[in-house]
Formats: structure tokens, sequence, C-alpha cells
């Protein structure tokens, strides 16, 4: 193999490796097996990761070497096309009702930033992915509507608000009228936000081409909305 597709071990004499040379492929799974006490984990923690993070550790300033332990450098002849290398600590775990295992291998932490960052998020409803829009995005996209469609923007019905009371103040406020279940409310018949999660409704539009201050009214609803509730809109139609 190539050093491009590979990286090249040769010689090495850590521990119980009797002048060991082996290529250990590139972007692939390899798994190191044997019997106890033939090197493995001198193969893979003592050799391989000891060089690796070796490596990377003189690349870096005096100043961020004196806060990183210091490994001791591997018996080796050289190791070529060798990259920044990880390890996960091997632990032995007292597992639990609910272990499983990737909490016992203690890789539950990185799978979750990986599906976080690498991962595709698609609605359970209908299997479509679920894609994150800008303000002028969701405008543009209503505003595609035929003539005549019913929008509303809504923002959730917070616990402090659900009381009559609450939701008298909102209605003294001009929000009089609420959303829930398919179903829209005007004060003061109110919705029960015991039944369901309750909605309160920012605006009510009917797309029309025809009005020149239409895309300006729907930025500045869902604008209250946006920074309001965390960069979310809620939009029914």
């Amino acid at each position: 193999m190539s050093l491009s597709e590979a990286i090249r071990i040769i010689g090495a004499r850590q521990h119980t490796l009797k002048n060991l040379s082996v290529d250990i492929p590139r972007h692939k799974l390899t798994v190191l097996c044997g019997w106890s006490g033939s090197g493995k984990t001198t193969l893979a923690f003592d050799t391989l990761y000891a060089e690796g993070f070796s490596a990377y550790v003189e690349s870096l300033s005096t100043y961020v070497r004196q806060f990183l332990p210091r490994l001791p450098r591997p018996a080796v002849d050289r190791i070529e096309g060798l990259a920044p290398a990880i390890a996960l600590q091997q632990s032995r775990f007292t597992s639990g009702m609910f272990s499983t295992v990737a909490s016992l291998s203690e890789l539950y932490p990185y799978l979750r930033l990986l599906f976080a960052k690498a991962g595709q998020l698609h609605s359970p409803v209908s299997g479509e992915p679920v894609l994150r829009y800008t303000l002028e995005e969701v405008v543009q996209f209503l505003l595609q509507q035929p003539p005549g469609t019913e929008v509303l923007i809504l923002r959730p019905l917070s616990p402090q608000e659900a009381s009559p009371e609450g939701l008298d103040k909102l209605a003294d406020q001009g929000y009089d009228r609420f959303y829930q279940r398919d179903t829209l409310y005007e004060a003061p018949d109110y919705p029960d936000p015991e039944a369901d999660e309750a909605f309160v409704v920012i605006d009510r539009v009917f797309i029309d081409p025809s009005e020149v201050e239409l895309r300006a009214r729907l930025m500045e609803s869902r604008e209250e909305v946006w920074y309001a509730h965390e960069r979310r809109v809620w939009v029914w139609i």
C-alpha cells in the first residue's frame, strides 16, 4: 500500500512486539485480535497512539505543550503516514438496567456529537428531511402559496399565560386569538391549555400577491416570534 492508503509501521519492538512491520489501511475499521499478551494493546496504544500523540504535541507551541501529558516514545524504527491520534480509555464499568453498549464504552457523548453535527434529521410524520430556514425563506415560501391561502403566525402559550387571568391579559394586549387542535379561538372563548398545546396567534393573513405591504407584514410578524422564541417560528397554513 502507498502512504496515502495506509499507516506504515516498521520495526516495532515495544514490550512483546518482535520487530513487527505492518501496514494499517487508512479510513478503514481495523480490528486487532489475538491471545492475551500477544501485543494488541502494545501495538495500538503504546506504539501507534503514543507516536501519533507525541508527533502532534511537537507541532504545538512550547507554551501549549506544558499543559499536555507526555507519553514515552515507542521502540520502533519509524512510522510513516501517521496522523493525529485519539484513544478511548479502557475501563470496566458496572452495568445497570439502562446501560447500553454506547454508554458502557463511553462512546455515547461522541455519538451524540457526531449525530448533532453530521446527522440528518427526518420528520417522523412525513419522513422528509427537516431543514432550517431563514426568515426570508419562510416568507418567500408563504408568498408562493395560492391566492387566498390563510396563514397563521403563532407562538406557544406559556404556562404563566395559561390561566384565565393570563389569557385575559393577552387579550387586553391585542392578542385575542388562539389556536389549538386545528381550531381557532377568539376571546372570550379560550382554548383549554391542559387538553393540548395551545398557541397565541400573532398575525392572521390571507395570501394576496397584489398586496404590496404583505411581505413587510409577514416579516414583521415572524421577527416578533423569531427573536422571542429561540429563533423559531410556528406557521399554520
